[in-house]
């Protein structure tokens, strides 16, 4: 039990520094816009930023959790341990690769929107992006896409490896001793439930929680992209259209037309 406790600290913080890691890298690609900010302003968003990152990396760990109670009441031996393990190694590695694109692209396209990247970006192709973004910069952001997977895949496997090892028999424990488990797990699991949700307040997680300054820039490079975007898509799929009213493209031009 003290192996899967840390199993799922290890990924967690691996996660979280996952998030630190690309704000400092935001910031030295930006250096040229936050030079003049002093360097305890900059450790501000660092640390008005932790709560989104903290609730994506509780997102990141929430299947390994559920991965970690199944393990409590299935049989395990040799063959099942290993298809556990790189199950959770191929999710892990899945995860990196898509919150590295995420990154990677709101960094790029950071230059020409001054925003943090949101469900806005769903509207343009591909090619339309490519365009606001140079040769080196594609180069650039593709080297660290290779680099920050390479390294987080690593640290992840690693873990799943050394700490992910359900014991062999596990199935044939007591069922007192199944239960305590299983209750240790889901305190776990409350617990990132809560990390994810940003507290126990009525207002949960929100990218306005980053805002600290008057000064936009520095509320900007606190704030989560991965959680932006995610925030962003949600509520583009709960809005309301039926509210506006809508016009065929002829009623359009004439009301246009003689405005």
């Amino acid at each position: 039990m003290k192996r899967i406790i840390r199993f799922i600290l290890e990924t967690f913080a691996i996660s979280l520094l996952l998030s630190v890691i690309n704000r400092v890298v935001f910031i030295i690609y930006y250096k040229e816009l936050v030079s003049g900010f002093s360097f305890n302003e900059l450790a501000q968003c660092f640390r008005y930023g932790l709560e989104l990152d903290a609730s994506i990396a509780g997102y990141i760990i929430s299947i390994p959790l559920l991965a970690c109670i199944a393990c409590i009441w299935m049989p395990v031996n040799e063959k099942t341990r290993k298809i556990w393990q790189y199950g959770l190694t191929g999710y892990f590695s899945f995860m990196t690769v898509l919150t590295a694109i995420i990154e990677t692209a709101d960094i790029g396209m950071f230059g020409a929107w001054l925003s943090r990247i949101d469900s806005q970006i769903f509207i343009y192709t591909p090619q339309e992006m490519m365009a606001s973004v140079s040769l080196s910069n594609f180069i650039a952001a593709a080297a660290y896409v290779i680099i920050t997977v390479s390294v987080a895949v690593w640290l992840y496997s690693r873990s799943v490896r050394k700490c992910f090892t359900p014991e062999e028999g596990a199935g044939r424990t007591s069922w007192k001793m199944k239960s305590s488990y299983t209750f240790i797990m889901i305190i776990i699991s409350g617990l990132t439930f809560l990390i994810v949700r940003g507290g126990v307040t009525t207002a949960t997680a929100n990218v306005s929680k980053a805002f600290f300054s008057n000064k936009l820039l520095l509320n900007q490079i606190a704030v989560n992209p991965v959680f932006s975007l995610m925030e962003s898509t949600i509520e583009s799929q709960d809005k309301d259209m039926s509210q506006y009213k809508w016009f065929t493209d002829e009623e359009a031009e004439r009301i246009f037309a003689e405005s």
